[in-house]
């Protein structure tokens, strides 16, 4: 997405996207009080639950706010441990193994495995951060 003005077109698709891949419906959406957020007839046309937020409290969804602190915090100790300046990058391999380590609320499973119904494949995992891999 490059505008908020995307974000309909995203949340339809992502719906879309949830009911062909796997087979299940989305049931609540829980977003702030965005206008880009206010799609009541699509919601209720799918019935699905909107949960609205207040404005400027991220507390209110802290599980999230978890999750987020938890992904920065290991993307940070990626940068500093190899020297780097390429956030992004960081960022995404911090989601990429997020995905594939097993979590004790999920019973030792990833949630890679629980949504795909199937183990990763954990020879895609590299080394971070060096010049060349062999």
């Amino acid at each position: 997405m490059k505008t908020k003005s995307e974000v309909q077109g995203c949340i339809k698709s992502f719906i879309i996207l949830v009911k062909t891949k796997f087979s299940t419906i989305v049931k609540c959406i829980r977003s702030n009080q965005r206008p880009e957020f206010n799609l009541h007839q699509f919601y209720s046309l799918k019935d699905i639950e909107h949960q609205m937020s207040c404005v400027e409290t991220p507390q209110q969804n802290g599980v999230v706010e978890r999750k987020h602190q938890h992904n920065l915090s290991i993307t940070r100790a990626l940068i500093f441990q190899r020297n780097l300046i390429f956030l992004e990058l960081c960022s995404l391999s911090c989601c990429f193994l997020l995905c594939r380590l097993p979590s004790k609320v999920l019973h030792n499973k990833s949630p890679y495995n629980i949504l795909y119904k199937y183990s990763p494949d954990l020879a895609l995992i590299k080394v971070f951060g060096c010049e060349a891999f062999a």
